[in-house]
């Protein structure tokens, strides 16, 4: 079965690393985070099914790094890199309808997004954001134990009987968009990031979106 974890193992790791960086660099970022000529931060948390998706798989782990560099010198408007993956379980129910002995999927996009973040601090600690843009995107549905039932899903790729039962997957790539927002909260040395991003890959019999909500730290 497709590891739940997994995403969120790595990318925790990849966040303290992140930590440990942004700490060293004591007060040099305190007040000049919109003079930076690179932007990169790390986020893990939890992705939330949304539309036709939702019917078929609960929340699941999610992960991502963004890289962004400012369009000139000091401006509030960045233009943004983020590769994101998630991994869910399927519901017991569609499992079931299935006769699988368990069910998941993975989603990992590649977007470019335009960043517009406010020079000014509220509280003089947060800078809200907004962004949007789009890139590509990979989903993965997988059953296991799976010889093919009367049940039939087009929107998730199996229909009729296969044979001998195995572990079988589905897998498209597509385009895709995303649009969403948050906050950065200095904290002395380093950043806290508060992000919620929607996410829609348009993906055979109907887009496949879900709404991650994740923190990080970012320098």
């Amino acid at each position: 079965m497709i590891p739940r974890i997994g995403v969120t193992v790595s990318l925790a790791a990849l966040v303290a690393s992140v930590a440990g960086r942004s700490a060293a660099q004591a007060d040099t970022s305190r007040a000049t985070l919109w003079d930076h000529t690179l932007h990169i931060s790390a986020l893990v948390g939890e992705s939330f099914a949304t539309g036709q998706w939702r019917n078929s798989f609960s929340a699941g782990d999610y992960g991502a790094i963004s890289m962004a560099w400012p369009v000139s010198h000091g401006s509030s408007i960045w233009v943004e890199g983020q590769f994101n993956g998630q991994s869910q379980l399927m519901t017991n129910v569609v499992q079931s309808a299935f006769q699988a002995t368990g069910g998941g999927a993975s989603i990992y996009s590649l977007t470019l997004n335009l960043v517009l973040s406010p020079r000014d601090l509220l509280f003089g600690r947060v800078t809200p954001y907004v962004l949007g843009g789009g890139g590509g995107y990979s989903r993965q549905v997988e059953l296991d134990d799976f010889a093919g039932t009367a049940a039939c899903s087009p929107y998730l790729g199996f229909c009729g009987v296969y044979g001998q039962p195995a572990v079988r997957t589905r897998t498209q790539n597509v385009l895709g968009w995303d649009a969403g927002g948050g906050f950065r909260m200095r904290l002395e040395s380093l950043w806290v990031v508060v992000e919620a991003r929607r996410n829609v890959a348009s993906t055979r019999y109907g887009g496949t979106s879900f709404v991650p909500i994740s923190v990080g730290v970012a320098w």
